[in-house]
């Protein structure tokens, strides 16, 4: 049976994004020929036009499908196509698609032939090609300081909007999950280490697609709260079930 990959994309007022960006992705997704590629777009309460324009992109290829998701956030978002699907390998990408398309099978490739369990994108790798404004660039940089210190798992890039796992893992991995909004990306990585799983990073070629709209003081008070309680939590595990991944026995990169 040919293996199948579930790619989620979040949305939230990304009608523009589609229209240039959906065409071009299934496009390439097409000359893999190898896997079956499903597209779920989830809207996540868009007020512009996203909905018509999945509707009308359906009518052209069939790999596309819609769901919605009222309940905000990128976590909810991804959560909810990930649980729809039985895909082998479940992965999701921003709608602006700041990662290049070309690298989708980069992302899948290492948990299909299976080299591993979990791929996310790091831009802090010295192999990729990253072109960011400086606010975001300093943002980035800042929490994988503040998260380093805080749960220090060896990660290098926790919140690249390109990531994908097994989907075997994801019965294990998304109840544990506790939040559904930008820090999900964080749990997920940390929580697959947690469970013994195989964490993979890939260089990446990073080019940001919209102006920046990010809140300093009041993202900087909510990345280290979310990253305490997760700390905490990390903390309840015993001696003998703390996770061998945390020192680093399951990290790739």
């Amino acid at each position: 049976m040919m293996d199948a990959v579930c790619i989620a994309v979040p949305c939230l007022n990304e009608e523009k994004a589609l229209c240039a960006n959906l065409p071009r992705l299934v496009e390439h997704l097409r000359k893999l020929s190898s896997v079956r590629w499903e597209v779920v777009v989830v809207d996540n309460g868009s007020t512009d036009g996203t909905q018509g324009v999945v509707r009308q992109l359906r009518q052209q290829y069939s790999e596309v499908s819609l769901l919605v998701q009222p309940k905000r956030g990128r976590g909810n978002a991804i959560r909810g196509a990930w649980q729809a699907s039985q895909a082998t390998v479940l992965a999701y990408m921003d709608a602006d698609m700041p990662v290049d398309i070309l690298q989708t099978l980069d992302l899948v490739g290492p948990i299909l032939n299976g080299r591993t369990d979990v791929v996310y994108g790091n831009r802090f790798d010295r192999r990729s090609l990253v072109k960011r404004s400086v606010l975001r660039e300093m943002l980035s940089r800042g929490y994988r300081m503040l998260a380093g210190a805080m749960v220090g798992t060896g990660i290098q890039d926790f919140q690249c909007g390109f990531k994908a796992i097994r989907g075997a893992c994801r019965d294990v991995l998304l109840p544990e999950i506790q939040d559904g909004h930008w820090f999900f990306d964080t749990e997920l990585l940390v929580l697959s280490l947690v469970q013994g799983l195989r964490v993979e990073g890939i260089p990446v070629r990073w080019q940001d697609r919209d102006e920046t709209r990010v809140r300093f003081a009041q993202t900087i008070w909510s990345d280290l709260v979310l990253l305490a309680k997760l700390r905490r939590r990390l903390a309840t595990f015993s001696a003998s079930s703390k996770p061998r991944g945390v020192s680093g026995a399951h990290m790739r990169s």
